[in-house]
């Protein structure tokens, strides 16, 4: 069947789109405010999350550069919000629009931002000096309903937890500047997850099998010896 989200993501007026995006929160990021100017960083590549525990699954994640490269974010239409709420637009970036207030930058680190806050918005920027406000977030979305192989994989990091690798997003729709400890709720996906820990779990029951098969050959090859062992003392020592 053909999928038809590219469409959906192109038309701004379809809101289905909504029923798909997720929140990511990233902290320990600093906000520079100088006079007017507030820049940031929106996402880190390459480093895996704090734990997250959603919908009773506990996972890390980790985005890695090619799911947001420059020339792809110049595509989309990318609002610079306060706690993701429609009603704060501090900037925005328009792709061929050569009055944007919202201007980004990408590279090994990530996606760092800039914007000059109106004067309506100062306020927000006497928070961010008073540390009222340090934290960035972003608003995207995987292919519905819960992204493509190349979009997302899963896979396990070094401590055990599930670890959720995202290559690729469909369409991002803001970043956000947040109080301090703000992860708003969202749409997660699971189903991948849910493959994914089944995936392992049939994993974990092979390797129990092998090591029963393993025992029985130990066992069978122990047998055998005995015999052997009792023909030769027959043989030569008449017993």
């Amino acid at each position: 069947m053909e999928n038809n989200f590219e469409n959906t993501i192109i038309d701004k007026n379809n809101l289905n789109i909504n029923e798909y995006l997720e929140y990511r929160f990233a902290k320990d990021l600093t906000i520079n405010a100088d006079k007017n100017l507030v820049e940031g960083t929106a996402i880190v590549f390459n480093q895996p999350s704090d734990i997250v525990l959603e919908n009773n699954r506990v996972f890390r994640e980790q985005i890695l550069p090619s799911a947001c490269t420059d020339d792809w974010l110049r595509t989309q239409t990318i609002y610079m919000r306060y706690q993701h709420s429609p009603a704060t637009n501090l900037a925005r970036y328009t792709p061929n629009s050569t009055r944007n207030s919202l201007h980004f930058t990408v590279d090994s680190v990530g996606v760092h931002y800039s914007f000059r806050a109106k004067q309506s918005d100062m306020h927000i920027v006497e928070s961010i000096q008073n540390g009222d406000v340090d934290a960035c977030s972003f608003c995207f979305a995987l292919t519905p309903p819960n992204g493509t192989p190349n979009e997302v994989t899963w896979s396990r990091s070094a401590d055990g937890v599930p670890l959720k690798t995202i290559k690729k997003m469909a369409v991002i729709k803001d970043f956000s500047i947040c109080e301090k400890g703000v992860y708003p709720n969202a749409h997660v996906s699971v189903r991948s997850f849910d493959n994914f820990i089944q995936s392992e779990l049939l994993l974990r029951q092979k390797e129990l099998e092998d090591i029963e098969l393993a025992k029985q050959l130990i066992l069978q090859k122990e047998q055998e010896f005995q015999e052997y062992y009792k023909k030769m003392i027959k043989k030569y020592l008449n017993r």
